[in-house]
């Protein structure tokens, strides 16, 4: 198993200027379901205030689990309760994305394409004992989307953020773990949030079939300051896959 971070031409020089990366806000992920909970109540009630006033970035508490509807139970459930209530606190936070995957080099070609700039991007693998990857969380992949019973907003005074992470079963090609981290815990450049990374969190950086020269040499500066293995790749010419070219180690 590896882990793999997939990014774009602008993230990679920063990454290698600054060893930062983006932290997402809610509002901009490419999931417009994205942390939008569903509550539902069998009665008729009028919620002032909701008990939930916090989400718990890194827990695997699942407190909000117990209150999903079933599927046959749901047409008992006829009344929508706030669809947002947890919105003004998850725009709070943002998070950083991971994909695991059972290959040792980063192959799959969507999240090169999707993620990587059309693969002129890089793949960064990070340590899997890293603090990074331990304070990550999966995301669930499912056929439909969870309805809570709005027993949970008098019940419950914090839930898990991992327990937001649900997403289309469309979306399993990523298999993603996520960090969270709170705002204003990060930077802000030029309008966009980031994070500083552990250098001892990186275990080496994949360079895209399509990058520029710029973006290699780039790479090459950052091997001679940090020691960290940069491997250049190329199409293979037996699969849709792709193969080491050069290998710059310590």
């Amino acid at each position: 198993m590896a882990i793999f971070k997939y990014m774009g031409v602008i993230g990679a020089e920063k990454f290698f200027d600054k060893l930062t990366v983006r932290i997402t806000e809610p509002h901009k992920y490419n999931d417009p379901f994205e942390l939008r909970v569903n509550f539902k109540s069998k009665n008729i009630l009028s919620y002032g205030r909701s008990k939930i006033e916090s989400v718990v970035l890194h827990s695997i508490k699942n407190s909000l689990k117990r209150y999903v509807i079933d599927s046959d139970e749901i047409e008992f459930y006829q009344h929508d309760i706030d669809q947002n209530i947890l919105e003004e606190i998850c725009e709070k936070v943002g998070t950083t994305c991971f994909t695991i995957s059972k290959e040792t080099k980063p192959v799959n070609v969507l999240m090169w394409a999707h993620y990587a700039d059309c693969h002129r991007g890089i793949a960064i693998e990070f340590n899997e004992n890293s603090d990074v990857i331990k304070y990550s969380s999966p995301v669930t992949y499912a056929s439909r989307r969870p309805i809570y019973d709005a027993k949970a907003l008098d019940d419950l005074d914090s839930v898990s953020l991992s327990e937001l992470y649900v997403k289309s079963s469309e979306w399993k090609y990523e298999n993603e773990i996520r960090l969270a981290q709170r705002l204003e815990d990060c930077e802000l450049e030029n309008g966009i949030y980031v994070t500083n990374i552990p250098i001892d969190s990186i275990s080496k950086v994949f360079i895209g079939v399509n990058a520029d020269y710029k973006l290699k040499e780039l790479a090459l500066n950052f091997h001679k300051k940090t020691n960290i293995p940069i491997i250049f790749t190329k199409i293979s010419e037996t699969d849709f896959s792709f193969e080491v070219t050069q290998v710059y180690e310590k």
